[in-house]
């Protein structure tokens, strides 16, 4: 649901995904897209498409703003639900969309592709193998100019800005080696159109430090670029990507990944290619098998970061320090 560059992007990667069959696509230009998907049934409204008997799960890929409307739809009809990240525009409405899908027992999973990114996965488990000692530091950037194929990223009551967009992939990479943090500080740059959009985030645990910079005000022509360096009590761990254009010529980039000890030489750590896109779709349809459970990218997780990135939203509000203990949880682990 949705055929802009992330709709076609997971489109392009159900094609590689023995077991999967796409047979239906929802958008507002449908007439457009019948010439284009012939071969599938195209809907232009939401209804439609969850009306589908033969429809077992939907890829939502619907602007943020959107994300809660039509996932609790999908749920009430019995859909499963592969949502693009973020999740949602704050938590309260990421928790009603996770309640809909408990109500409806079906399954929800955000898009947080970098769970399925091979370098980032391979610098995970170093980390969790101890390859590094004990974390002792995180720094993570991801800078990039506004995307070019829609104008609603641009807006902060639409897109959460790129706090929410684009800071929310590091937001929950550092949740997965690390947890929840005890405080949190950020400062924000915001554009002409009042969206935070070039941040600067720290998260404070209590031995250990992680800090975040995203930005969507690189002036155009500047390459898509991420990074990461994981510094440990034995070492450090490095990966960085640098493409031209934006993150739709991601074939196309350079990647270096290292790892540092003391008194050894650099060491080029060697990944298996691998599309994340076909990786998070191949997992997510194989937890809609009969008796699998989800162990991988959980809607729990995701909510905690959801709860986080509101806790960064407020410290570029307040300019101060939020203090996670004093942020409302709910508790979802008992479903």
């Amino acid at each position: 649901m949705g055929l802009g560059y992330i709709g076609r992007t997971h489109l392009a990667a159900a094609a590689k995904v023995p077991g999967a069959r796409v047979i239906a696509v929802c958008d507002q230009d449908a007439s457009i897209r019948r010439q284009t998907y012939p071969e599938l049934r195209v809907y232009s409204e939401a209804c439609d498409l969850f009306a589908d008997s033969d429809v077992d799960a939907v890829i939502l890929c619907v602007p943020t703003w959107l994300h809660e409307r039509y996932a609790i739809a999908a749920a009430e009809a019995g859909k499963h639900i592969l949502c693009e990240k973020p999740f949602a525009l704050d938590a309260a409405q990421a928790t009603r969309m996770l309640e809909a899908s408990f109500k409806s027992d079906v399954k929800l999973m955000i898009a947080q592709v970098l769970r399925f990114w091979p370098h980032y996965v391979r610098l995970v488990e170093l980390v969790r193998e101890g390859r590094i000692g004990s974390v002792k530091s995180i720094s993570a950037w991801r800078l990039a100019a506004y995307p070019s194929w829609s104008s609603w990223f641009r807006n902060p009551e639409q897109s959460g800005g790129c706090l929410l967009d684009l800071q929310i992939h590091d937001l929950d990479l550092v949740y997965s080696m690390l947890g929840r943090p005890e405080a949190i500080s950020a400062s924000a740059v915001r554009s002409t159109t009042g969206s935070p959009d070039h941040v600067f985030t720290t998260l404070c645990y209590r031995d250990r430090i992680a800090h975040l910079e995203a930005s969507y005000l690189m002036p155009k022509g500047w390459p898509f670029q991420t990074g990461i360096r994981v510094n440990g009590s034995e070492g450090c761990l490095a990966y960085s990507f640098s493409v031209e254009g934006n993150i739709q010529e991601r074939a196309e980039a350079g990647h270096r990944f290292t790892l540092h000890q003391p008194e050894r030489d650099r060491n080029e750590i060697e990944v298996e290619p691998a599309d994340p896109f076909v990786e998070q779709l191949r997992y997510f349809t194989g937890q809609l098998e009969p008796g699998m459970k989800m162990n991988r990218c959980l809607p729990e997780d995701s909510l905690a970061v959801m709860r986080i990135a509101d806790s960064c939203r407020q410290a570029v509000s307040t300019e101060g320090i939020v203090y996670m203990d004093d942020v409302h949880a709910t508790d979802f682990m008992d479903h």
